[in-house]
């Protein structure tokens, strides 16, 4: 296994009281890193928080762009810096089109693709001047649809894409 230098790197880790996000955060304490910890669940936030070393749960919902502007604050006046933001929240959204509801739909969208255009808006100048990184946590469902997977598989590719156009305008400005 490829050896993560984390140590000391102030990390923003989104969807990080359950699944994925929980587990990337466990790695990233292991390896030293300083967490800010985002999720919509206090009680399960504020017990990994007080679990791991180095780091402080910052509750509140990714699809709210105020949410997302005050985490990268936080993370800077909490630790001094941002080096590194892992995106993890997401929801299926099920339903075929015909019984998907808009609202259903929306959500979907906005959890799993709306809010890293949010994160990472307010993350970029931040991660330039650290020549940071952004990971984003997809799914084979950005290229393999399923059935009643409408909105996830649509989101799941829009997180994609946005990755590597991202990749295109600001990588070289990382290096």
């Amino acid at each position: 296994m490829t050896e993560l230098k984390l140590k000391n790197k102030v990390c923003i880790v989104t969807g990080a009281t359950s699944g994925m996000g929980k587990a990337i955060a466990r790695k990233f304490s292991e390896h030293g890193a300083k967490l800010i910890l985002s999720g919509r669940d206090e009680e399960r936030g504020l017990k990994l928080a007080s679990s791991l070393k180095n780091a402080i749960f910052f509750g509140g919902n990714v699809c709210d762009i105020s949410y997302n502007e005050r985490l990268v604050t936080s993370a800077i006046s909490h630790f001094g810096t941002l080096d590194v933001v892992s995106l993890n929240a997401g929801i299926l959204g099920l339903g075929n089109i015909v019984e998907l509801s808009p609202e259903n739909w929306q959500k979907t969208m906005d959890t799993n693709l709306s809010s890293i255009f949010y994160l990472c808006k307010y993350a970029i100048p931040q991660l330039q001047n650290t020549k940071g990184n952004i990971l984003i946590n997809a799914s084979i469902a950005a290229f393999k649809s399923f059935p009643n997977h409408p909105a996830y598989c649509a989101s799941k590719a829009g997180s994609l894409a946005l990755m590597k156009q991202m990749a295109v305008e600001y990588g070289p400005r990382f290096e």
